[in-house]
Parts: C-alpha cells; structure tokens; sequence
C-alpha cells in the first residue's frame, strides 16, 4: 500500500504541475522595449506603384520559369537603383511539375517521374552597417503557377523594395541585408539555401514580410514562433507586441489553434503541440528551426470567426490573387510598422530573459519561460524519484546489483551491436542507391532479419536464464532496476538531440508504467505484455510524427542517433521484459514471498 500510494502522489504531483505552472494567473504582459521615434518614411502609394509594374510584367513567377528569372533581374535592377551591392545566389531543388504550375498531378501518373530539378535564384542586396552583425530582411518572390500572386507575394516582394530605399537613407548600425527569395511555395527552397550558406554568419534577426498588402486588414500578424526543431527569441515578438500597442492594435497569430482566452489546459496542449508538431509556412523557418531570431509579419484581418489565424478567405494560390485583393493603406500599415520594428532593434539591449525560446503567447501576453522550464526540471526530477523507489521497494542492495551490472555488461553489449546493426540496414535500404528495390521487398528483408535476430537474442537469453538457475523473484528485480537504468541513459542522450518536450513523449510511458510493471504470475506477465504491444504501437507512431522530421534526415549524425536510441529503449524492454526464469506457480511464489 505504501508504495502504491507513493507512486500515485508522484503521478499527481506531475499533473497538479501542470495546473498550477500552466494557469492562466502565471501569464504576464510583454516586457518594455524602446522603439523608435523619429519619422517614419515608408510610403504605401510608391509600394503599390511598383506592385503594379510587378504583376504587369513578370506574373507567373513559379520557380524555375521564365518569368522567374526575369523577376529576378527587375528585383536586381532596382536594388541596384539604390546603390546597393547585389548578387544572385543560385540553387537547385527538385519540385513536383504538375503543382509548381498550379495543376493536379494526374491520377496512376509514375511517382518516379512526378518530381523534376529546377534553378531557383535569390536576390541578395546589401547595405553595409556599423557592424557585420545582419538584420536580413526578406519576402519570397515566387508564386503557384500561372497567376499574378499580387498579394502572395507581390505585396512582400515590393515592400522589401521600399524598406531598402528608407532604410538606407540613412545611418544604421546593423548590417542590411534584403533578399528576396524564390522557390518557398515548393518547400522554402530559397531561405534555406541562404541559412545554409550563412550558417557561420552573425544574424541579429531575420525579418520575413509574406502576405502583407490584404485590402480587408485591420492588424498585423505574425506567423508561428517556434517549431519542432527550433523557437525564436521571447524579443522578437515583444517588440512587435509593443509596437501594436502604441498602433492601439491587436495581434493576430497564425496558429492552427490560436485563442487568446486559453485555459490552463489549452496552454499546456499548445506548447505541447508547437514543441512536437510545430511548423512555421513562411521563409522564417528555416532560420528559427536553427534558432536563429526570426519573425514572419503579414497583414491580418483580426476578427471572430477566422480562428484569428489572419488568413481568413482570402484568394491565394488561384487566379483571383490580383491586384484587386491590396490596397494602399494595407501596404503603408504593413510598411510603417515594419520599418519601426527594424529601427528599434539597435536601440535595444536584449536581457537574459528576453532572449528566452521557452514561452508560450496568449493574446497579449505571454507565459515565462520560468514556469515551463521549472515544468521541465519537476519532471525530469521525478523520474529520478521513480527510479530511486523502484529500488527501495524492491530492497535491491547496491553491493548485489553491481555484481549483476559485472555479469550483464556482455548482454548490454550484444544488445547494443544488434541494434546498431538493425539501424544500419535500415539506412542502407533506404539509400538512393537501392531504391529501384521495391519498397515491400526491402521491409520485408528489414523484419525478416531483425526479427531472426531478435528471435536468436531471445533463445540465447532464455538459455542462459536457464543455465544459470537463477531464482525469479532476485532476476525480475535486478533486471527491473537495470532496465531503468538503461531508460535513464537512453533518456539523457536523447536530449542532446531532440528538444525536452519530443523527449517527455518517448519516455513518459517508460518511466511512469513500463518500467514500474513487475509480474508474480503467468496472468500477470500476460498483462506485461499486452501493454509492451500497446507501448510498441505508440513508440511506432512517435517515431512516424513526432521524429518525422529528424528519422527522415537519413544522411545526417542526429538522424542515426534518434533511431539508434529509440531502437535500444525497444530492444532493451523486450529481452529484459520478456526474458526471465519461468515464472513460478502460485504456491512457490507465496513461499518465496514474491509480491508486486
């Protein structure tokens, strides 16, 4: 009894956590930030002139055509007109031939040949500052398909035109670079080409304009702030929230689920859902996924109804985007605040808790970033907990358990070089090199090998079981210990390469069940394994959506890694779980005094 209800309080203090941290009374306005004061220069007329000579002459922007590159020359053209130093940057990028065009890829049409290589070309000017630290400042310029995209995203793509020629017009102390990005409709091509060839550079902010001329605006949205892989700085919006109060506005955000009156629950589900699903549909994420500050700005209609997401019904990606759809005094809001946003950077000194990326937004608030890495660090420290009365009321000796450590280090070994194994076959069979390999024929040589392997694991470790005579009761018990062992090894290394939060949903179920079960029965070890299955199920759709973006990065160190570790929670769970001596009869197990 005492140890049931010491689990239990430990479960509770974890969820009480989470009303007390994640309560709406944690949630605080945004922190003072000085903007700037002086004359704001931007002007909506001269934005809305050059849109029209955008559309005019070089619609059908898509990445890879014609109207492409010669989009791209006018953009160099006229940043040249400013006297600023231009370059392109090219790139190349496989896109869909039927989408990139707008059209329906054709029913049964072969997979193989759906995708082609295109050259996407981004526009680089600069405006050397007082340092070479960078405020980029940029707007993708293609579009999808034949349309005139004037306001996605011939708005964003003028506008960078007109911030380059106010905001050179005068000393700065940031460096200023403005690009003007192609191939986002296919994947945000251009942005992450440029973060890959700046990955050593000093970026003080990237500033993304997308959408930002909606004749119906009312306000100014900002798009998602964190990722699955990455968050911008706590600044970033403060600054703009700042801004939108002295607007007397209110901000938008494009959230799949944004409310500004949100519970304690929907709070937490939030942060949850931006830290494990997040992703951000504009060019600011390639560099917040690298967590480099970024911010995407656009117009937003901010009413009931749209789920404040600012996107609302507005014609995008179809022929009716035209010029009809922007005004001037959409773009000259737009402008002007995005102007005052840039100035006001190097007036700031950013705090400590500032440059925080762990928060979550309310409205015109924000929770601190102390609650939810406090939430952190109570459950991580729980865990130790567990783990610590998994051995106190299992009355494992440490003197005992090290001497079974000694024996085991062989089993941990083989266990370790299986999975290993596993994970390499994985990566070869879905390399380029054997793709032409059906699908179903190379999963299918994948499961017959890891499970004859698994099988052979298993004989050997019964076998040795067996040999060994040892007693159930003192096997289940070290096994037990040195399975959560394993969980905390595994735990640690996975937070060197996935974010806490992706971490929490592959190890909760370990912690606070798998590796607290222990069975005296043959009913009882039944259960065990009806709820590994159900835990295997899970680990499986973790692994397909919450890891997706990492488990398909096949070619990188981290990729490798996640799977390997995930691999060894399995692996580990299923010998140590399955594997005993025989369970003893009910009779046996009274006179050893076995108990759960």
């Amino acid at each position: 009894m005492k140890k049931t209800l010491s689990f239990i309080m430990i479960y509770m203090l974890i969820f009480s956590s989470i009303l007390i941290l994640f309560n709406s009374a944690q949630l605080q306005p945004f922190p003072d930030m000085k903007l700037y004061p002086g004359e704001l220069l931007f002007s909506g007329d001269k934005t809305y002139e050059k849109l029209k000579e955008l559309v005019d002459k070089h619609p059908n922007r898509f990445i890879g055509s014609e109207a492409s590159r010669s989009s791209a020359i006018w953009m160099k053209d006229e940043f040249s007109r400013l006297g600023l130093d231009v370059r392109f940057d090219e790139f190349d990028c496989y896109v869909n031939k039927f989408t990139v065009e707008g059209k329906r890829t054709p029913a049964n049409y072969p997979s193989k040949e759906v995708n082609k290589q295109v050259r996407g070309i981004n526009v680089v000017a600069v405006s050397s500052g007082k340092t070479e630290e960078a405020v980029i400042i940029g707007a993708h310029r293609d579009v999808v398909g034949y349309i005139q995209g004037a306001e996605d995203n011939g708005s964003g793509t003028v506008s960078l035109l007109e911030l380059a020629r106010v905001l050179c017009s005068q000393e700065h102390y940031y460096t200023y670079i403005f690009v003007s990005f192609d191939g986002e409709e296919v994947g945000k091509g251009g942005s992450i080409d440029f973060v890959k060839r700046h990955s050593n550079s000093q970026i003080k902010l990237a500033y993304i304009l997308d959408m930002t001329g909606y004749k119906n605006a009312n306000s100014i949205g900002f798009y998602p702030y964190m990722t699955a892989k990455g968050a911008s700085p706590l600044w970033t919006l403060a600054l703009g929230n700042n801004l939108l109060t002295e607007y007397k506005l209110s901000p938008a955000y494009w959230l799949p689920s944004y409310n500004p009156e949100k519970n304690t629950l929907e709070l937490f589900n939030e942060l949850f859902n931006l830290k494990i699903f997040g992703h951000i549909n504009t060019d600011s994420a390639p560099f917040t996924e690298k967590n480099i500050p970024a911010i995407g700005v656009m117009a937003a209609e901010n009413i009931k109804g749209m789920n404040n997401t600012g996107f609302g019904y507005r014609e995008v990606h179809c022929a009716d985007d035209t010029i009809n759809n922007v005004s001037v005094k959409t773009l000259e809001l737009t402008g002007r605040f995005s102007e005052q946003y840039i100035r006001s950077i190097e007036l700031n000194s950013i705090s400590r808790k500032l440059s925080s990326q762990n928060y979550i937004i309310n409205g015109s608030k924000y929770l601190s970033p102390v609650a939810i890495v406090a939430f952190l660090i109570l459950v991580f420290t729980l865990f130790g907990v567990l783990i610590y009365l998994t051995f106190r009321f299992r009355d494992i000796k440490v003197k005992d358990y090290i001497e079974f450590i000694r024996s085991q280090w062989a089993w941990v070994l083989f266990l370790v070089v299986y999975t290993a194994v596993v994970v390499l076959m994985f990566q070869v069979l879905r390399s380029d090199s054997i793709k032409s390999i059906p699908s179903i024929i190379r999963g299918g040589f994948l499961l017959l090998t890891a499970g004859l392997g698994g099988l052979y694991l298993v004989f050997k470790r019964l076998k040795y079981l067996r040999d060994k005579g040892s007693q159930f009761q003192y096997f289940i018990n070290m096994q037990t210990g040195l399975l959560n062992h394993l969980y905390l090894l595994v735990f640690l290394g996975l937070l060197i390469f996935v974010n806490p939060f992706k971490v929490l949903c592959i190890t909760v179920p370990l912690f606070l069940f798998i590796g607290r079960m222990r069975y005296q029965t043959k009913p009882f070890k039944a259960v065990w394994f009806i709820l590994f299955g159900l835990w295997s199920a899970v680990e499986f759709i973790i692994m397909k959506t919450v890891l997706r973006d990492i488990i398909y990065d096949s070619a990188s160190f981290k990729s490798n890694m996640v799977i390997f570790l995930c691999g060894i929670l399995w692996t580990c769970t299923f010998i140590y779980g399955l594997c005993t001596p025989p369970v003893p009869g009910r009779d046996k197990t009274l006179r050893e005094g076995v108990n759960i």
